[in-house]
């Protein structure tokens, strides 16, 4: 899955003209981060190693 996602988002860059447009893409989705982490609950690894594996997930999910 790891190296679907990987192949997936070259080819989504691939398909950009510059830079500047391939970030583009990826930020037009907002999402709210808000109300997801309070300070505390968990140690502090524990909560960045979640957002990273959720804008993982979603990344994949919206290529």
């Amino acid at each position: 899955m790891f190296g679907n996602m990987v192949f997936q988002t070259y080819l989504v860059a691939a398909g950009a003209t510059s830079l500047r447009e391939a970030i583009k893409l990826f930020w037009t989705f907002r999402v709210p981060w808000g109300w997801t982490y309070t300070a505390g609950t968990v140690a502090d690894w524990v909560a960045q190693f979640s957002f990273g594996f959720y804008s993982l997930m979603l990344t994949s999910l919206l290529l």
